[in-house]
């Protein structure tokens, strides 16, 4: 889904994460119900859920465990007049009647921010960073989840809308749209119903941070995209992980010398570490590390918010003043660039100069049903002994386009357009836009 290259290094972990269910009142009185589950490992951040009109929180099944067991404080929240919230303070039933909808006076879900809002102080108040709270809306959810951010803009730092509409239920999504700014959003459509809602919201977020993704199966509105979009729930997990990433992190053995904007920090001999080094809010944010015989690269963490260009990815050849390692020929690379409908042309360049090389077609493959719009993946080797040596050091520059478009004008599918497998003997030097 997502157009962004990075270096990811996956790890499959299977963890049993603990869930409860919770009460809470909303502001104005309302009892509300709601599933919690907790983090496994580090807290990455909070994830409110909210469903569907006439659905309930268990639509959310299918992600709120994996998110969970991704880091991620979780509550599923049930909506008043829904699920086990579908009674008032009195014991009466909520009415959420669509004719209630016509007068804004009356309208329930002009209220149902203010439900938002008590499942994000929860989340809070079991821990989840402050500033790393992100709301997960469905259909009319999306139209709850932008008119909390619209009214506590402080409360919501990132969005992810699945199928969202310009008022669902009466409630004016394009104008609470608008007071967006520059927060990291995600629009995930049909193709069929984007004109209807996805389009207009994202004319309407003007910040660079917001991004839609056209999905071309059919019957696949809000929720009901579980199941039948692969690896959708994936999908929308990397995403939220890299949109509530606040800090760059490298886990190294020794660290000499690291540059961020320009900033310098030094800390030898300070052994195995994770160091975190805050991402300040320019653009055009460049990491580098210096060459050194003990400096080792273990993970790199890249937000994708520094990935939206045309990507160019440095590598160096570890302790060139020692004897060299035995060096692996290839890099393999796998991507699914969205809507391809014949084979596509993967062409790649070893310097910023340098051709644009074919990759054999015979090593993309179509995944699933073989149809006018399939999806297409490919492990393709590329010979390191064609990369152009750059005045005379051992480096590795790599760019991608696809049927001659560069990487930033292509829709991939899913978030990471290539995993990069980098020989050990290499390690990151740079990371930056073109």
């Amino acid at each position: 889904m997502a157009p962004r290259a990075a270096i990811v290094l996956t790890l499959c972990i299977t963890a049993l994460t603990a869930q409860e269910e919770v009460r809470l009142v909303a502001s104005d009185g309302q009892p509300l119900s709601g599933l919690y589950s907790a983090p496994a490992g580090t807290p990455r951040g909070g994830v409110l859920l909210l469903h569907m009109y006439r659905s309930n929180r268990t639509a959310w099944r299918p992600i709120e465990g994996r998110l969970a067991a991704s880091g991620f404080h979780v509550l599923a929240l049930d909506l008043r007049g829904h699920g086990k919230s579908s009674k008032d303070a009195k014991g009466q039933s909520v009415d959420v009647s669509r004719d209630l909808t016509e007068d804004p006076k009356s309208n329930p879900f002009l209220k149902m921010h203010l439900d938002a809002k008590a499942g994000i102080d929860l989340l809070v108040k079991r821990g989840a960073p402050a500033d790393r709270l992100a709301v997960v809306g469905a259909s009319v959810g999306c139209s709850i989840a932008l008119h909390t951010a619209h009214v506590h803009p402080d409360a919501v730092t990132a969005v992810v809308l699945m199928t969202p509409g310009t008022a669902y239920l009466g409630v004016p999504s394009v104008e609470h749209a608008k007071s967006w700014g520059d927060r990291p959003a995600l629009l995930l459509s049909s193709e069929e119903e984007a004109d209807r809602g996805a389009r207009p919201l994202k004319a309407a977020m003007t910040g660079e941070d917001v991004e839609l993704r056209l999905i071309p199966e059919r019957g696949i509105h809000g929720t009901r995209m579980f199941g039948r979009v692969p690896t959708v729930e994936a999908d929308i997990i990397d995403w939220l992980q890299a949109a509530l990433v606040t800090s760059l992190e490298l886990k190294v053995p020794v660290t000499k010398d690291l540059f961020i904007d320009g900033a310098y920090e030094e800390d030898e001999g300070v052994g195995a570490t994770r160091i975190a080094i805050p991402l300040a809010a320019g653009k055009n944010a460049t990491v580098r590390i210096s060459r050194n015989r003990k400096h080792l690269v273990v993970g790199f963490n890249v937000p994708e918010r520094y990935l939206r260009r045309n990507e160019v990815l440095v590598f160096v050849h570890g302790a060139p003043d020692e004897a060299p390692a035995p060096t692996p020929r290839t890099f393999k690379i796998s991507f699914s660039p969205v809507n391809t409908e014949r084979r596509p042309l993967i062409q790649w360049q070893g310097t910023e100069e340098g051709a644009w090389k074919e990759v054999p077609s015979r090593d993309l493959q179509a995944h699933g049903k073989t149809r006018e719009r399939s999806r297409w993946t490919a492990e393709i080797a590329i010979p390191l002994s064609k990369i152009v040596p750059e005045d005379g050091a051992r480096t590795l520059r790599l760019a991608f386009q696809i049927n001659g478009q560069k990487a930033d004008q292509q829709r991939f599918y899913p978030p990471s357009p290539a995993i990069l497998n980098v020989p050990k003997a290499w390690v990151l030097s740079k990371v930056a836009p073109l």
